[in-house]
């Protein structure tokens, strides 16, 4: 039995347990906090897997068995299809390197394509996942580079805060991103980090900010906050980025 983080949340909160036994459950494609994790397995009754994949591919290419906190980082060993993972080149200290991909299984028309047009190079597919090798040589999941927040040269991966404010017990859903905002008195060039959170109704930004504090480092923690009903996504179950603006601008509670 196999979905997306968003799936995975709507199957648990729509549906009783299954009465079958299942010998596998994998949450694939986004990264996402422990607790979905022990919260699939324990609904499932079954191990659980972090299954990567791109939509580039043909299938999943890779997946990691989730035992405890931080498996469901785990990139893991190649399924099938001759799949190959390196890191790129070029290295940034504070966010880890570019995650390449070599996969039979890569769709045959990113092939005709330029390497700009298909991040295909000599075979090797730019994820623009950031990841870092551990001392054993697997590869471990930071976040798309793409969604990096830079903050006048401290940079924050939105996916980290969103793991961290996963495991608060009152939410159940938040993005985090990039937001200027028009009124501050500092430069707009540099945004400030933005969080939408679908929760209980009594969460304050004090509170979660309390929360944060003892996690992660200052710089991190959320400046602006929003309280929504529910996050926009595509019908895939992915975060709509292009609906944030519109659904920030259209609650009134959060400052």
């Amino acid at each position: 039995m196999s979905g997306t983080p968003a799936i995975w949340k709507l199957i648990i909160s729509l549906n009783e347990r299954p009465n079958s036994s299942l010998k596998r459950a994998q949450c694939a494609s986004a990264r996402t906090g422990p607790s979905l994790f022990r919260k699939i397995s324990s609904w499932t009754d079954a191990p659980i897997w972090n299954v990567y994949g791109l939509t580039e591919c043909a299938s999943w290419v890779a997946d990691y068995p989730f035992v405890q906190d931080g498996d469901e980082q785990m990139i893991g060993d190649g399924l099938n299809w001759n799949t190959k993972f390196r890191l790129h080149d070029s290295s940034d200290a504070q966010f880890g390197r570019s995650l390449l991909l070599h996969t039979d299984g890569l769709f045959s028309h990113y092939l005709g394509k330029t390497s700009e047009q298909s991040g295909v190079s000599s075979g090797w597919l730019n994820t623009t996942d950031a990841a870092t090798q551990t001392q054993d040589g697997m590869i471990r999941l930071l976040g798309r580079s793409t969604r990096l927040i830079n903050r006048g040269g401290t940079k924050v991966a939105p996916e980290e805060v969103e793991t961290v404010l996963l495991e608060h017990p009152d939410i159940t859903d938040v993005v985090v991103f990039g937001k200027s905002r028009a009124d501050d008195s500092r430069d707009d060039d540099v945004p400030l980090v933005a969080a939408l959170v679908v929760g209980h109704e009594k969460l304050t930004p004090a509170e979660l900010r309390s929360f944060l504090s003892h996690r992660l480092s200052e710089y991190k923690v959320p400046t602006l906050w929003r309280f929504v009903e529910a996050i926009p996504r595509t019908s895939t179950g992915k975060v709509d980025f292009s609906s944030l603006e519109k659904y920030w601008n259209k609650s009134s509670r959060g400052i």
